[in-house]
C-alpha cells in the first residue's frame, strides 16, 4: 500500500525534484544541435532572437526555396513518368514536406517561439515521476545513427547506380524526411514529459485515496493538485497550437508517400529503369525503408497523445472516487474536490491537428482504413 512519507502533503504537491529540470536538459541538447542549421532556439534562455538570428534564419529559408524550386524543376522528368493519380499525390506529398519545412524553419524560430517557451516554462514549474534526461538522450543518438545508415544507404544507391542528379534529387528528399523525423522526436519527447506529469498528479491522488483519515490540510493538496492539472491542460492546449500543424502535414506526407509506393509497385512501374533486377530491389527497400520511418513516427506521435488522454481519464476515476470519499464522510468534505471534477470534464484534454481533427488510437485506424482502401482498389484495376 502507498503511504505518504511527508509530514505536510502540500510539500509533496508543490516539490520540484531535480528530475523536473534534468529532462529538460534533453531540449536544451536539441536546441544546441538544430541552432546550427538554424531550425531552434540556440539556447533555454535565448527567449528573443536577435537581428542576427533572424538573418541567419531568413537566408537559410532563401536557401531552401532555391532548392526546392531547383528540384521540383529536376524531379519533372520523374513526374512525367507517374500516372494521374501518382502524380497527383506525388505533388501534394512534394507541397506539404515544403509547406512543413517552412514552418519549422519560420513558425517554431520566430512565429511560435513564445509559446515554445511557454510550454517549457510549464513543464518546468509542475513535477514528473523519476528522469528521462538518459533515455532520451540515448533515443535521440539511437535514431541520428539509423537516419545515418539509411540516408548512407541511399546515397551510395543513387550516387553509384543512378547518377549525379538523381543522387543530389535524393539528397535533397532525405534532408526533408530527416527533418521530420528529428521534429517527430521532438514532439514524442514533450508527449513523454507531459505524461509523466499527469502521472505524478495521479499517484497523489491514488495517496489520497488510500488514506484512512484524510490529511489536515485536504483542501490545500486537492487545491495544489488542481493547479497542476490546469498547468499540464494549458500545456497540451500550447502544444496543440505549436505541433498541430506539423503533426496534420507529417501524417499526409506519410500516407500519400506510402500510396504512391503501394501504386508503384502494385503496376510495376518504378520510376527508376535501370534494367537490374537487384537494383530495383535495392531501391524497393530504401523506399520501404523510408515509409517505414515514417509510419514509425506516425504511430508513436498517436500512441504518445492516446497515453496523455488515457492517463487523464484515469485522473478522472481517482478524482470520482475521491469525491465519493468525501460523500460518505465529513471529514473529507472538500469544495475543491467537486471543483476538480469539473475542471476536468469541462476542460478535457484534447490533442488536434491543426484543429482538423482528434488526435487519439482512432486516427491510427482511420489512416489504415484508407490506405487499406486504396491498396483494394489499386489490386482490382490491377486485375482488371
Amino acid at each position: 500500500m502507498l503511504v505518504i512519507h511527508h509530514s505536510n502533503p502540500v510539500n509533496l504537491v508543490q516539490a520540484k525534484p531535480a528530475s523536473t529540470k534534468m529532462d529538460l536538459k534533453f531540449i536544451e541538447t536539441f536546441f544546441n544541435f538544430g541552432k546550427y542549421f538554424a531550425l531552434t532556439p540556440s539556447s533555454l534562455s535565448d527567449r528573443k532572437p536577435s537581428k542576427f538570428q533572424t538573418l541567419c534564419t531568413l537566408f537559410v529559408v532563401f536557401l531552401y526555396l532555391v532548392a526546392y524550386a531547383a528540384v521540383m524543376y529536376h524531379s519533372w522528368t520523374v513526374f512525367k513518368k507517374l500516372t494521374i493519380a501518382q502524380f497527383v499525390l506525388a505533388i501534394l506529398s512534394s507541397l506539404a514536406f515544403f509547406t512543413h519545412d517552412l514552418y519549422i524553419f519560420l513558425g517554431l524560430k520566430m512565429y511560435k517561439r513564445k509559446q515554445l517557451f511557454q510550454l517549457l516554462d510549464n513543464l518546468q514549474a509542475t513535477s514528473r515521476i523519476g528522469s528521462g534526461t538518459k533515455l532520451y538522450h540515448l533515443i535521440f543518438l539511437m535514431s541520428q545513427l539509423v537516419l545515418i545508415l539509411v540516408g548512407n544507404f541511399g546515397n551510395y544507391l543513387y550516387l553509384t547506380f543512378l547518377g549525379v542528379d538523381n543522387f543530389i534529387l535524393n539528397m535533397f528528399n532525405f534532408t526533408q524526411i530527416y527533418l521530420q523525423s528529428a521534429f517527430v522526436l521532438l514532439r514524442c519527447i514533450v508527449l513523454d514529459m507531459v505524461l509523466s506529469r499527469y502521472q505524478r498528479q495521479s499517484r497523489l491522488l491514488l495517496v489520497l485515496t488510500l488514506r484512512k483519515k484524510p490529511p489536515t490540510d485536504l483542501s490545500q493538496v486537492v487545491k495544489a493538485i488542481a493547479n497542476n492539472i490546469n498547468v499540464l491542460k494549458c500545456s497540451v492546449d500550447i502544444f496543440n497550437e505549436i505541433f498541430g500543424v506539423p503533426i496534420l502535414l507529417h501524417m499526409f506526407c506519410g500516407v500519400s508517400n506510402t500510396l504512391v509506393s503501394l501504386d508503384v509497385f502494385i503496376k510495376s512501374d518504378g520510376t527508376f529503369n535501370a534494367g537490374s533486377t537487384m537494383l530495383n530491389f535495392l531501391n524497393l527497400v530504401y523506399q520501404m525503408t523510408l515509409s517505414v520511418i515514417f509510419w514509425i513516427g506516425i504511430v508513436l506521435n498517436i500512441v504518445m497523445c492516446d497515453a496523455v488522454l488515457t492517463e487523464s481519464e484515469k485522473i478522472l476515476m481517482k478524482v470520482y472516487k475521491l469525491k465519493s470519499m468525501a460523500a460518505d464522510s465529513m471529514s473529507w468534505k472538500c469544495d475543491e474536490v467537486d471543483f476538480l471534477v469539473q475542471m476536468i470534464l469541462h476542460r478535457p484534454s484534447q490533442f488536434k491537428a491543426a484543429r482538423f481533427f482528434a488526435v487519439d488510437r482512432s486516427t491510427l485506424f482511420s489512416m489504415l482504413y484508407s490506405v487499406t482502401s486504396f491498396l483494394l482498389v489499386m489490386v482490382q484495376f490491377k486485375s482488371n
